[in-house]
């Protein structure tokens, strides 16, 4: 083990995307947990952020980040004093002036998005999707756009970086599979470092009353406008479902900056209180008044979202995808669903369930064992030491 402590330069977004009110994404916000939990071990973080001038060139499609982020060159001499850099997959940050080792974190596999994007993976609901798509389409949402085109530019950079990385750290290990099967990358390069919650939850009392007449139901996502975004992210399964389902407080936090949900949301939703754009203590606020939380994704990479319910001691309901099957364990603290049907069949009958606070506390337990900040900081500081050890 190295006592001293390391310096480590690592490439963040700049502060103005979110300025300009961009939402902030679960990579980004893991990011900011990894660094602030390097500074509070003594470690030296130098958090390298493109000049706001290289901002705009995020506008173009594919290579925007890419561009964007040659702006570490100015910063070279002082990144060459460093240990190691810490990057992001889709930053496109691998340059070859940097003669230091670097970590690449994983949070997707665009490769993986292709697949979906392009219609080679199964879409499940599809009869769920063509009835909310007619509906998306009128509120000018469901929008074709060059996600296609991004994501192949972006797989190509992450080819790069699997080849000229010391390590890449996948924060799954669903990623890391889909990594050594698009880039053909050995096992041993690739360690999976599961995402921490937010330390600041770690110490919130948790208190469920399942006896209440009316259970809260909800759900917290990120709601895209376009049409690969929207499949992904399942916004046709949450509109079914907050539509279809009765006899619970209903909740929909959203994060988004598209008007044209807002007007959709105020027409379809009769019985839904809606939250839009909370920060993230508000969530963990919104998430400690509920009962139940629904995930409805077809594609993620892990999922924040599900991981900071479970802490707050909620009964989720979630798909397949992301960290769900490495970490739930059906009817002990959690459920596995495949299909609307399925929730709608669970929440019909979990009001009935006399195991509900045991759920809650092994949800809650799962993740304290798991996704500790110190499991976390841990995780990732095995990965540095070995590097500069070798």
């Amino acid at each position: 083990m190295i006592k001293r402590p390391l310096k480590i330069a690592f490439v963040s977004l700049p502060d103005s995307i979110f300025n300009d009110g961009a939402v902030r994404s679960g990579s980004v916000i893991v990011n900011d947990q990894l660094i602030f939990f390097l500074r509070k071990q003594g470690h030296h973080v130098l958090e390298l952020k493109p000049a706001e001038s290289r901002v705009e060139l995020r506008k173009l499609s594919g290579f925007g980040n890419a561009l964007m982020f040659q702006d570490l060159l100015r910063h070279i001499d002082e990144i060459n004093k460093c240990d190691l850099i810490v990057s992001t997959n889709y930053f496109g940050a691998s340059i070859p002036e940097i003669k230091i080792p670097q970590v690449t974190i994983f949070h997707h596999c665009a490769k993986t998005l292709l697949s979906f994007i392009d219609g080679e993976a199964e879409i499940v609901d599809k009869n769920i999707l063509q009835k909310w798509q007619r509906k998306f389409l009128r509120y000018g949402l469901f929008y074709k756009n060059e996600e296609s085109f991004h994501d192949r530019i972006v797989s190509l950079l992450e080819q790069y970086a699997c080849e000229n990385s010391a390590s890449v750290i996948a924060v799954s290990r669903s990623i890391k599979d889909e990594i050594i099967s698009n880039y053909s990358i050995s096992a041993e390069k690739v360690q999976v470092a599961y995402n921490s919650v937010p330390e600041s939850w770690l110490n919130r009392q948790v208190q469920k009353d399942f006896s209440v007449n009316k259970m809260n139901l909800i759900c917290v996502t990120r709601m895209p406008g376009s049409e690969p975004g929207l499949m992904m992210k399942g916004i046709d399964r949450i509109f079914e479902i907050m539509t279809s389902v009765r006899g619970y407080n209903k909740i929909l936090v959203a994060s988004t900056h598209n008007q044209n949900y807002r007007q959709m949301v105020k027409e379809q939703f009769r019985d839904v209180e809606v939250k839009w754009n909370l920060s993230h203590e508000e969530v963990s606020e919104a998430f400690l008044s509920s009962h139940i939380s629904i995930h409805c994704s077809r594609v993620e990479s892990f999922g924040l979202t599900l991981v900071e319910s479970m802490l707050m001691g909620n009964i989720v309901l979630v798909y397949p995808v992301g960290v769900a099957p490495e970490i739930i364990k059906h009817g002990e603290n959690g459920f596995i669903v495949r299909s609307v049907t399925d929730i709608k069949k669970l929440l019909k009958q979990i009001p009935k369930m006399n195991n509900l606070a045991e759920i809650s506390t092994n949800a809650r337990a799962t993740v304290i064992n798991k996704m500790s900040p110190d499991n976390f900081i841990q995780s990732y500081l095995d990965v540095f030491e070995k590097i500069v050890k070798e």
